[in-house]
């Protein structure tokens, strides 16, 4: 049974919701905490690597570098590159020509995009549907060649490790419905749920099981929302966000206002 309601809370308040409903089969948990980042419509974060270039005094001896990039992803790893270095190429100029090198693999560019400033060469993974695993092997490595002048790079930087918001690597979509477990969902700049459902469940380790943000006024439109004990709280002083769409309730959950401590917080429902 839906029950459709509207809540107005007062100030720094929190306030309790029960009746009962029956329970949808939720097939797709949270599987990583969503703070710092939208898991409200967001796969999760695809994995970064870094590959930083230290020349002191620049190429002492012009030619080839190699650079070898490994990863389980990429067909036909691990890739080696020779890329062409000039006399005096100072490291953000080897920096440059290596990020072009990887440019113009399709192999690389079918699985990251080649990125970077200054001396740092970044592979960020560009797959999100779904989000692959944290690739471990993930790896650039930098080595003189026949030129001279570079501190070889062995070990690359996992910058960001792969992580998913949700069990089956996909942001929330129609086919799937969603519950949080114990962790945290949190909204940012995407005004609608993707899924067929979302179900709040409460937390162990902290209260708010979904943090409302995204900066003044703004409303979220969650289609088929369930209380299952959770409870969902306003992240951002002097903001006002309405929760739209229909509601079940289906154990004593909460609405919680001023999870910052100040300003003219509110959530409607």
């Amino acid at each position: 049974m839906k029950t459709h309601h509207r809540y107005i809370a007062p100030l720094g308040s929190t306030i309790l919701i029960c009746c009962a409903s029956t329970r949808a089969a939720d097939v797709t948990q949270m599987v990583n905490d969503g703070f710092g980042a939208s898991s409200f419509a967001s796969a999760g974060n695809p994995q970064q690597e870094t590959a930083t270039v230290v020349a002191a005094g620049g190429v002492t001896t012009a030619g080839n570098l190699l650079v070898t990039v490994t990863s389980a992803n990429v067909s036909g790893s691990p890739l080696a590159f020779n890329v062409p270095v000039a006399l005096g190429d100072t490291a953000n100029a080897v920096a440059t020509k290596i990020r072009s090198a990887l440019s113009a693999s399709g192999a690389i560019t079918a699985q990251f995009t080649v990125g970077g400033a200054n001396a740092a060469v970044l592979l960020t993974g560009n797959v999100t549907t779904p989000i692959p695993a944290n690739d471990t092997t993930l790896n650039i490595s930098i080595a003189n060649g026949t030129a001279a002048g570079i501190t070889a790079v062995v070990n690359s930087a996992n910058t960001r490790a792969a992580t998913r918001f949700w069990s089956d690597g996909f942001a929330p979509n129609a086919a799937n419905d969603y519950f949080t477990g114990n962790l945290m969902l949190r909204t940012i700049a995407t005004a609608t749920f993707g899924g067929n459902s979302l179900q709040i469940d409460p937390r162990t380790t902290s209260v708010e099981t979904f943090v409302l943000k995204g900066g003044a006024t703004k409303t979220f439109t969650i289609n088929n929302l369930k209380f299952n004990g959770g409870l969902i709280g306003n992240g951002d002083a002097g903001s006002i966000y309405t929760v739209a769409g229909s509601m079940a309730v289906n154990a004593t959950s909460g609405i919680s206002m001023g999870v910052n401590g100040a300003g003219a917080d509110r959530v409607t429902i």
